[in-house]
């Protein structure tokens, strides 16, 4: 769990700003997490990572830390993984039990499957991080001026705050999520396994 903790700090450090959100690689953590830990260990890694976020470690984007992290415009997202990671867990270990492989055999057909897998274990990370970024756009007069230039820019003018919300709390970022995040994470999950798998030691 220790190492899933550390990938999702490190994760979260490696950010950049678009608008007001930051774009991290804590979704790499959270993969990880849920290839190479069963769901209640990927579960219980999550919530300490949350848990060390509220006593103030500065593991979150942009090297913060404290309670009022967990209830920010971007909390949503935190909480989701701690939805998305066991969900993963679940998911891709019936898929592998299903082929009669283990993690570390995969080929590109099941690498293929297992990132709309992922993309699927992610949903609940999406509808929460959305739904959280809807109630502060009412709330914050930046977020939402910014959020509203983004639809104008894409040329979806006049949109519900929802929609709004969907757009640039979701669509900008899942190109990225999808084809970076979520592919290098099953890539280097598969040799994590078989490295530790050559040195005898068993992963979930």
């Amino acid at each position: 769990m220790s190492f899933s903790i550390v990938a999702m700090a490190i994760g979260s450090w490696i950010s950049f700003y678009v608008g007001p959100i930051p774009y991290t690689f804590q979704n790499l953590g959270v993969v990880l997490t849920g290839l190479l830990l069963p769901p209640r260990y990927s579960f219980s890694a999550i919530g300490l990572y949350l848990l060390l976020i509220a006593i103030g470690m500065p593991i979150a984007a942009g090297f913060r830390g404290g309670i009022h992290v967990l209830y920010g415009y971007t909390a949503g997202y935190l909480w989701g993984f701690l939805l998305s990671a066991p969900l993963l867990s679940l998911v891709s270990r019936r898929y592998l039990k299903a082929v009669g492989k283990s993690l570390g055999d995969i080929d590109r057909k099941n690498v293929a499957i297992l990132l709309a897998l992922v993309s699927i274990a992610m949903i609940p990370t999406y509808i929460l991080g959305v739904a959280v970024l809807y109630i502060y756009i009412f709330k914050l007069p930046t977020l939402y001026r910014w959020a509203e230039a983004i639809s104008l820019y894409i040329g979806i003018p006049n949109i519900s705050p929802i929609a709004m919300s969907f757009i640039v709390g979701m669509l900008v970022f899942l190109p990225q999520d999808i084809f970076m995040d979520h592919l290098i994470a099953i890539l280097v999950a598969r040799e994590i396994y078989r490295y530790l798998y050559r040195r005898g030691i068993a992963v979930g």
